[in-house]
């Protein structure tokens, strides 16, 4: 059995002439009435001269889904015309940081074709833009993976065809390819790299480059942590070089013999005074739910060896666009001591909120380890008078 695709709408107009598969998948009523709807309420699919016209607000976007195997191989073609373009916009004003950095919901986006849909945080997106004049695979745990200029106009019949092939997935528009991605690099692959330092002068550019040094080559069997909605045990680790939609606990150790309860926890360390830190960004824009407004506890268990300085806490930085703010346990281990719970509760966890990282940090020397983390909803904020 194929993977069936999804096929998404932004907030526009779009002609679809039909939609083609190995198993022959026709956009009919009856398959349109079995499909996943999500949101907007405004959205809607009309038949107009042979074709399925499909229409969204503006400010919103629409998508139909049908199941299919977990990263299963497939193929869709699919003749579509633009008629009302999305405005180009979206959640952020850059368009370096808006563009490419979460992408989730960005607007100037017509259409997509999803392959290899498991959830929503687990898919490949191809999205068209007449706005932007481009074609790109975007997925939720890496955002956008290619972007490929491309002139789509209004009211132009275009035939776009995607194909997901054990690691390769492939996009071409009219029988172009302008999309070949691999999801697994090979070792020995050699790769360039160009960069652009901004708010520098070129003198203070050019010495930063003569300054900057090449690191080691990275370790993609290395294994890390995946964050959890709930408790999080570290018990659950993804390697980098493997297909993943989980968001991963950035920094620290995961650490197989050590555990409160198990024997999985992550750890800290460090030979000399300074800040180490693990988190992991969790909200709204990152690829899951946002926070309800109310109270929050975050808590964990922790042990420490030989650890001077301040010691070890937990801390939320969060960011709603406005403004970014950070919050501490009060409580800190120092010296050596066995497994403890230390929990607070932060004040700026808020359904505006996109950003909400979870932190855990070791300040000053020695070895710090965590386990059990969670964030709990506690109770409801007081209604306003």
């Amino acid at each position: 059995m194929r993977a069936r695709p999804a096929f998404i709408l932004w907030g526009a107009c779009l002609g679809l002439a039909g939609l083609t598969m190995a198993a022959e998948l026709s956009l009919d009523t009856e398959t349109l009435a079995t499909w996943e709807r999500v949101r907007p309420e405004g959205a809607q699919w009309a038949v107009e001269g042979g074709a399925w016209v499909a229409s969204a607000p503006g400010d919103a976007w629409w998508r139909l889904l049908v199941g299919g195997p977990k990263r299963g191989d497939g193929a869709a073609t699919v003749k579509l015309r633009v008629t009302k373009p999305t405005p180009a916009g979206g959640y952020y004003d850059g368009p370096n940081f808006r563009r490419y950095s979460c992408g989730e919901r960005d607007g100037g986006y017509d259409a997509a074709v999803v392959l290899r849909y498991q959830s929503p945080n687990a898919l490949y997106r191809f999205q068209l833009s007449t706005a932007y004049g481009e074609l790109a695979l975007w997925k939720p745990s890496g955002g956008f993976l290619q972007v490929k200029p491309f002139a789509f106009k209004p009211n132009e019949t275009y035939e776009l065809r995607v194909e997901a092939s054990g690691q390769r997935l492939r996009a071409s528009v009219n029988g172009n390819l302008l999309i070949e991605f691999q999801q697994v690099i090979p070792r020995g692959t050699k790769h360039s790299a160009h960069y652009r330092v901004l708010a520098y002068d070129a003198a203070k550019a050019k010495q930063l480059f003569a300054a900057s040094k090449l690191l080691p080559a990275f370790d993609n069997d290395r294994e890390y942590p995946v964050f959890v909605t709930g408790l999080n045990d570290f018990k659950l680790a993804r390697r980098y070089r493997d297909p993943h939609g989980e968001w991963a606990w950035e920094g620290g150790a995961w650490d197989k013999a050590v555990g409160h309860g198990d024997a999985f926890s992550l750890r800290l360390d460090r030979a000399q005074p300074g800040v180490s830190q693990a988190a992991c960004t969790t909200g709204s824009s990152f690829f899951m739910d946002g926070y309800a407004d109310g109270f929050y506890e975050l808590s964990a268990w922790v042990k420490t060896r030989d650890v001077t300085g301040k010691g070890a806490t937990l801390f939320v930085w969060t960011n709603d666009g406005k403004e970014q703010k950070t919050t501490y346990c009060p409580q800190r281990l120092t010296g050596t001591q066995d497994w403890t719970r230390l929990s607070f509760r932060p004040d700026n966890v808020r359904a505006a909120t996109w950003h909400v990282r979870l932190g855990l940090e070791l300040d000053g020397a020695g070895t710090a380890w965590f386990d059990d983390v969670e964030l709990k909803r506690i109770g409801d904020l007081p209604k306003a008078r």
